[in-house]
């Protein structure tokens, strides 16, 4: 559960959960997402009834690990990274071949790889380690953050415009962290400062920095979408 989500966030779902007779999930294991990794951070979810905590932008081998610590081991089926495979079944598990005759290697690599690692702003190999090393997912979720853009520009100016502090700090937020995990480094401190800025009450300075943060995020996605179209 994402701490950060809007009405409830993460904790409070997490006690609704706890607190619903119906629910299916009262004993599930809850690992928290967040962004908050000041001291005393763990003791607070763990008191709110959290397992345990990981923190943003994801490290996909530890979520793995995680994961993996809270599954019965009876539910847990290891796939050797050697495995023999019978005739006909060369590919990876998950990935599929089109019909048809195939492109030769060298061409198809070359004709699907996306441009990624020349996107201007994107620490490239930050961003694949974000993604578990695989460009193809990488490539996915930069062209949905990309698509999202009306939705979260929206959602600035307008908590802006209103004085919606709450509301303006969990849209920084968001921005903060997708940005962090497709490696626009910089621009998810940009939106960071913005976060604090809504934390501590400082109206003043989302006023004169919104439009800045907005041109900047705007900027972003668009060079991801001509890279990537």
């Amino acid at each position: 559960l994402d701490h950060m989500m809007p009405e409830p966030d993460g904790i409070q779902t997490l006690e609704m959960i706890r607190k619903d007779p119906l629910s299916r999930n009262r004993s599930t294991p809850a690992i928290v997402l967040t962004a908050n990794a000041v001291a005393g951070s763990r003791e607070m979810y763990m008191k709110a009834g959290f397992a345990d905590y990981l923190t943003k932008p994801l490290d996909s081998a530890l979520l793995e690990k995680t994961v993996r610590n809270y599954i019965p081991t009876s539910k847990i089926h290891d796939i050797p990274k050697e495995t023999k495979q019978a005739p006909g079944e060369e590919n990876e598990i998950f990935e599929f071949e089109p019909e048809g005759e195939p492109e030769p290697e060298e061409s198809n690599h070359q004709s699907t790889v996306p441009p990624i690692s020349t996107i201007e702003g994107i620490d490239y190999q930050s961003a694949l380690a974000n993604t578990g090393g695989s460009e193809d997912f990488l490539r996915q979720i930069m062209l949905d953050i990309a698509s999202e853009t009306p939705d979260k520009v929206g959602a600035l100016r307008r908590s802006a415009k209103e004085g919606d502090l709450k509301a303006y700090r969990i849209a920084a937020h968001s921005i903060k962290g997708l940005m962090a995990t497709i490696g626009a480094n910089a621009l998810s401190d940009k939106a960071k400062m913005h976060e604090y800025a809504a934390t501590n009450g400082q109206k003043e300075y989302i006023a004169a920095h919104c439009e800045d943060l907005i041109k900047d995020y705007e900027t972003m996605t668009a060079k991801i979408t001509e890279a990537l179209k």
